[in-house]
């Protein structure tokens, strides 16, 4: 895990990222890659380049550019790959520290031809102190309190004639805008997170009309002239107030999103004096880049004389930012350190899938499933909601937690030392003790210990209220004056996350210590992102977001997003005819019920002798049932039971409905996934309700996911995420059509444009992009594996009148199911995806473990060719894949041992070799804590 290796410089890059610093090759000159859309609509984006004085470029030919630092990019807790893995299939790592050297430039006070001249090379940035103290995004302590920074108001000196009047000008970047603006002969452009708009030297003026110097300013010297004052030069920029989100106290904690009473107890939005917040973080003041305004940190602007007349000083102008070289130390998820990687090399990923990607330090939980999976005893529960289906997290073997210390990312197979089990009562398992043998474990077998407070490099993290401080319960919503006091000096209570070492988290706090805690003594700080959050300061509230998030955008890389002078850059109810299938915004013109009856035909061997369509009383486990708000009326009725009709005429042979006779708002599907999908063969099932206003509105619809999350618009709450229900973002004829929508149209949609072969890009952005490349196998194989979970859900307790289908279809498909297992276990030319890779070792070994579940479940529903179930199990043989022990362990569960103690590993081999019917000819090979199946 702290191997060094040498740092290697990438080939040229693919392509440019926002806040690039590139070269022009023909010149040399540097600047800041700036993307925004183009003006003209087009598809691609406009570049252009922000040169050290803020001034844009727009590249003749991009071949003339070359990429030579990252720095904006690289922050802690970014994560990064290699610029030279253009396939998008290697592993990733995160930034654990960032080094950065600057060379300054002083740039002319006005917009003459003047040179611009060499302050210094190689300069640390914690030399340096920006125009304003305070950036957008910076996380702040006051008294006992933490907050983000969501807006920075200043006052600005402006001096006309030389100095001989000064006006000052309140919170002049207040009230949605700017009351001045740029006045030079150049347009000047700047990171808006990182620089005032303003800065000493910047040639400025008024918007037309305004009455801003005449009536709003305060005139220090001199007095306002008409005709004569329109234009000046700003000599000081000061702080007034600041606009705060307060997120965490040391007496309180995190406020939850929703807890009034803990918001109302923390101090006003709006600092008056942002002078008295201490910066505890900034990764935007952190970021240092080409055009930004800097001074160095001994520098004034201005004092007060003997009688206490302001003595306004010509303020000098900033420096700016000419060159960066940025280097960070990474952390790769095979566990090695790299130090020093050139920025340039490195490209920021943002493609991260936070339930299947590990880091070396992280805290995982074994999940394999097993036969226990569903409580029987929940059977009289209504079956529609899906909390009464175990899901992963209530699955956990809370006896196999480890350290994962390497991640094979194209194996998709961890490298985990196991803890040794939990005391009796203690909440967690001792990081002190961990087993003898490590384990190479598929990832599909593991999960996030605390997947809603996954800490993780980089975190910010508070410790909880402790009892004494919060009244004894930690739900005290005051803070005490003496608490105040005593927090003010003391942040020994939030700090930020610098390593994960055996099961502890080692944080350094805000007061300079660093030590190691456990999980449950830190609580994970979620940090909004800051695009909304000034206005839902002002509007009093603030929108509700469900954990867990991804990390917001980098904040660093808003390049050149408004100029000096404060400009900014970058229902079809009409009876149309046009068929939608809109899955994410997709429409499909040639989808028909008879395309997707012609996709799914692996159904081969006769029917099942259950209705396609018919109608039922309504059963006891509808997710709707509940919902008694039903239409009336004449038209509504003759509304339904025309859908009726069409569904009775019209359904594909893989798609089966129910209606309701009793309920006419409801019905029940269940759809087949189709051939060639992860889906293949699985029984899928959605309860519909109708609701009153049908057809003017869409039906509601309903997913049965028992708590398994196959697909990215099938969700584990049971929404499904299409254009179509209006639950999904769409357009025109992607939405639902009141005069041509109909129900058969929305189940043909989700099992052909949902159920996809490639359900990872069903997400907008991920067609052609590396994390497609890295994350689209790794997707299917996980949404197969789910899917087979959801057959064994299904035999187990089956949705109320679809008893029979389930029974018939695995009866007839059972052993095709296992089949197409054999044959992935077997590599035999059989892939997940369209570029036809064999499937990972990860994925084989998580199959290997279900498998027998399979069998086993077919077998006791007489399916059809189970009594030659051995050839799956020979094919689990003849895999080159190595079985853990614990795995053996989970297949031999329900076997006795005559001596009454636990099984030797040799035992467990044996054992595995009879269930599994095992020759002589292939006997199974005992390493250490694994056996070697080959």
């Amino acid at each position: 895990m702290d191997d060094v290796v040498e740092a290697v410089p990438a080939p040229y890059p693919r392509y440019f990222d926002n806040a690039d610093l590139v070269e022009f090759k023909s010149t040399g000159a540097r600047g800041l890659v700036m993307v925004t859309p183009d003006g003209d609509g087009d598809d691609e984006p406009l570049l252009r380049v922000m040169l050290a004085d803020g001034t844009a470029v727009t590249p003749a030919d991009l071949h003339d550019l070359t990429v030579v630092d990252r720095g904006c990019s690289m922050s802690r807790t970014q994560i990064v790959t290699l610029a030279a893995d253009s396939g998008g299939g290697g592993q990733v790592g995160v930034v654990m520290g960032v080094s950065t050297e600057l060379d300054l430039i002083r740039m002319p006070q006005d917009d003459g031809d003047e040179t611009e001249a060499v302050v210094a090379r190689g300069v640390s940035p914690g030399e340096l102190r920006r125009v304003t103290r305070l950036c957008l995004g910076d996380l702040v302590v006051s008294g006992p309190w933490l907050g983000r920074v969501v807006a920075v108001y200043v006052d600005v000196d402006v001096a006309f004639d030389g100095g001989a009047a000064v006006c000052r000008v309140a919170r002049a970047n207040a009230d949605g805008g700017n009351k001045l603006l740029g006045a030079g002969k150049r347009e000047r452009y700047s990171r808006v997170f990182q620089n005032s708009v303003y800065y000493p030297g910047q040639r400025v003026g008024v918007p037309r009309g305004s009455s801003v110097f005449e009536k709003e300013a305060t005139w220090l010297v001199g007095g306002w002239s008409p005709g004569r004052h329109t234009r000046g030069t700003v000599v000081n920029v000061e702080m007034a107030d600041a606009l705060v989100y307060w997120l965490a106290s040391a007496e309180l904690g995190i406020i939850a999103d929703g807890d009034d009473d803990a918001r109302a107890a923390a101090p006003p939005a709006c600092v008056t004096n942002a002078n008295e917040l201490t910066v505890f973080h900034s990764d935007a003041g952190g970021s240092w880049a080409v055009g930004d305004r800097c001074f160095f940190l001994q520098n004034t602007h201005s004092s007060s004389d003997d009688d206490g007349y302001v003595v306004v000083e010509m303020g000098e102008p900033p420096m700016c930012v000419a060159d960066a070289r940025t280097s960070v130390d990474v952390l790769w998820q095979d566990g090695t350190r790299q130090r020093g990687v050139p920025s340039a090399s490195l490209l920021p990923f943002a493609g991260l899938d936070y339930e299947q990607d590990f880091f070396p330090g992280e805290v995982v939980v074994d999940v394999i499933y097993d036969d226990g999976v569903y409580d029987d005893d929940d059977a009289t529960g209504d079956a529609d909601d899906d909390d009464h289906y175990a899901t992963a997290s209530e699955e956990l073997d809370l006896e196999r937690v480890g350290i994962v210390r390497s991640f094979n990312c194209k194996d998709r197979t961890a490298h985990v030392s196991w803890f040794k089990p939990a005391a009796s009562g203690n909440e967690e398992p001792s990081a002190e003790e961990v087993e003898c043998h490590d384990e190479i474990v598929s990832v599909y077998h593991l999960e996030k210990y605390d997947y809603y407070n996954n800490v993780f490099y980089g975190n910010i993290v508070v410790r909880p209220p402790s009892p004494e401080s919060s009244g004894g319960d930690g739900k005290s919503t005051q803070v005490t004056t003496e608490y105040n006091k005593k927090a003010a000096a003391d942040l020994s209570w939030v700090g930020q996350v610098v390593d994960l070492c055996d099961g502890y988290v080692q944080v350094k706090w805000g007061d300079g210590s660093t030590s190691e805690v456990l999980h449950h003594e830190i609580d994970f700080l979620k940090v909004p992102n800051i695009d909304a959050l000034e206005q839902e300061i002002l509007n009093g509230n603030r929108a509700q977001e469900d954990p867990p998030q991804e990390p917001e955008a980098n904040d660093n890389v808003n390049v050149a997003a408004v100029s000096d002078n404060g400009e900014g850059d970058g229902d079809s109810a009409d009876g149309s005819d046009e068929e939608d299938y809109g899955v994410e915004g997709c429409a499909d013109e040639d989808l028909s019920a008879e395309k997707v009856k012609a996709g799914a035909d692996s159904n081969d061997g006769g029917s099942l002798h259950f209705m396609q369509f018919d109608v039922i009383q309504s059963p006891s486990d509808h997710h709707y049932l509940d919902n008694k708000e039903q239409g009336a009326g004449t038209k509504w009725m003759k509304k339904v039971q025309k859908e009726w009709k069409i569904l009775e005429n019209n359904l594909p042979d893989t798609i089966y409905v129910r209606a309701f006779e009793d309920r006419m708002d409801l019905l029940r599907v269940a759809m087949v996934g189709a051939v060639g999908t992860p889906y293949q063969d699985g029984l899928f099932f959605f309860d519909l309700q109708l609701p009153p206003k049908y057809p003017a509105v869409p039906p509601l619809v309903h997913y049965h996911s028992f708590g398994l999350n196959l697909n990215p618009n099938l969700e584990v709450s049971g929404t499904v995420c299409i254009s179509l229900l209006d639950t999904y973002d769409g357009e025109g004829v992607e939405l639902w059509s009141p005069a041509m929508s109909t129900v058969l149209q929305v189940v043909v949609s989700i099992q052909a444009l949902v159920l996809t072969a490639e359900p990872y890009y069903n997400e907008p952005g991920h067609e052609g992009s590396i994390m497609g490349a890295r994350n689209a196998l790794p997707y299917a194989e996980n949404a197969y594996l789910l899917s087979l979970q959801i057959m064994l859900h299904l035999l187990r307790r089956p949705p109320a009148g679809f008893e029979e289908l389930v029974r018939a279809h695995f009866r007839r498909r059972g052993q095709f199911v296992l089949q197409k297992c054999a044959a992935y276990l077997r590599q035999d030319g059989f892939s997940l995806d369209a570029e036809e890779r064999p499937c990972s070792e990860g994925f084989k070994l998580a199959l290997a473990g279900v498998v027998p579940q399979l069998v086993e479940a077919f077998t006791n529903i007489g399916a059809e060719g189970c009594e030659e179930f051995d050839q799956v199990l020979k094919a689990i043989k003849s895999s080159p894949i190595v079985v853990p022990l614990p795995l053996l362990h989970r297949l031999l569960r329900g076997r006795r041992h005559d001596s009454g103690g636990a099984p030797t590993p040799w035992q467990v081999v044996d054992e595995a070799a009879e269930s599994l019917d095992w020759r002589a000819d292939g006997p199974l090979h005992c390493g250490d804590g694994a056996c070697d199946v080959t």
